[in-house]
């Protein structure tokens, strides 16, 4: 009996021993192993990031702020027409904020506003390149991309200057009349706001052209013309009465040649032979068409610098910010020959 009970207790041992092996043995599962081995790897938050930031600059609405001079002329008005008309493009893309300044000191005024906003490009027109200089320099030292258009500024502290040239307007009108004359003769100069920088500019290319390959031709009279036809008109009055003969005329400004001519006309003279102007007015390019046009052409660059300077900051602003230091809308002469190709820029 007892060697019974001892094998029975020997075998419930081994039973026993084999369970315990048999629980070993069975794997246990550990949820948050499995959860681990079942989830696909994480995206680096850097390649995010990437992603996000190339999104964003590919749909980013850049904002341009320009600022005119005082819209006192009718080529003033033309240049900003065609400066607002260009501003109504891509407009997905860019938001403008323009303003027209009513002097110099507004001017400043208006760029130091500018400073204070959130603008990815600064345009300016200066009202007068020295004044202008200090407001200039700091806009550029803020590290905001300065385009001047139109006249320049003093110094270098802007990132492009796209615009035409005064001094060249005069010497194209200087080399016209000079050849016109067969290098002699008497004209007579109507000068734009005796003393403004404009003036100084226009007035110099065509003395020192006059002065330096015709000097057979006479300055016998200048004066101040003005931007306005009546000027021209009373002032060219006045200059018929007191000299007996004139070949020429060099209207700084269109409207004061217009006034010029009427004058002409009015007296009875038929000494004078060419008037030329700079601007580029509709009714001086009809006047050179017409049979014994005594307006016959105009040296000058067109009001188109504005325009172009806006599409020259959206290419900078979308491609990279690189563009040439000055990009130059050059003067040139515009005559019966070549009107048609210009007439719809013209004002």
């Amino acid at each position: 009996m007892k060697k019974l009970l001892s094998l029975l207790l020997v075998l419930a041992l081994c039973i026993g021993l084999m369970a315990a092996c048999t629980k070993q043995d069975t794997p246990v599962t550990d949820p948050q192993k499995l959860a681990s081995d079942t989830k696909e790897p994480a995206e680096d938050p850097s390649n995010n990031a990437e992603q996000t930031s190339e999104e964003q600059e590919k749909t980013k609405k850049f904002k341009i702020a320009i600022c005119t001079g005082t819209v006192d002329n009718t080529w003033a008005a033309r240049e900003v027409e065609l400066l607002e008309q260009e501003c109504t493009k891509e407009t997905d893309r860019f938001e403008y904020t323009l303003n027209s300044a009513v002097d110099a000191a507004d001017q400043q005024n208006i760029l130091e506003t500018y400073l204070l906003g959130d603008y990815d490009l600064i345009m300016v027109a200066p009202m007068d390149s020295a004044l202008m200089a200090e407001v200039c320099d700091r806009v550029y030292a803020s590290g905001i991309p300065l385009f001047i258009f139109d006249r320049p500024i003093e110094g270098e502290n802007f990132t492009t200057h796209i615009g035409g040239s005064d001094y060249n307007s005069g010497v194209i009108a200087g080399e016209y009349i000079g050849e016109q004359l067969g290098g002699e003769g008497d004209v007579v100069v109507l000068r734009n706001w005796l003393g403004t920088e404009g003036d100084l500019l226009r007035y110099s290319g065509f003395a020192d052209t006059i002065k330096e390959k015709y000097p057979g031709i006479n300055i016998v009279r200048e004066v101040d013309g003005e931007n306005s036809m009546e000027k021209g008109y009373a002032v060219m009055s006045d200059i018929l009465a007191a000299v007996d003969h004139i070949d020429a005329v060099y209207a700084q400004v269109d409207e004061a040649g217009i006034g010029a001519e009427q004058a002409i006309r009015n007296a009875g003279r038929d000494d004078v032979k060419y008037i030329v102007g700079v601007g580029g007015a509709k009714e001086c390019f009809n006047m050179m068409k017409a049979d014994g046009a005594i307006f016959t052409a105009i040296a000058t660059y067109l009001p188109t610098s504005g325009m172009y300077a806006v599409q020259h900051a959206r290419d900078y602003l979308l491609n990279g910010g690189e563009i040439e230091k000055d990009i130059s809308d050059e003067a040139f002469l515009i005559t019966k020959d070549n009107v048609d190709e210009y007439y719809e820029l013209g004002f």
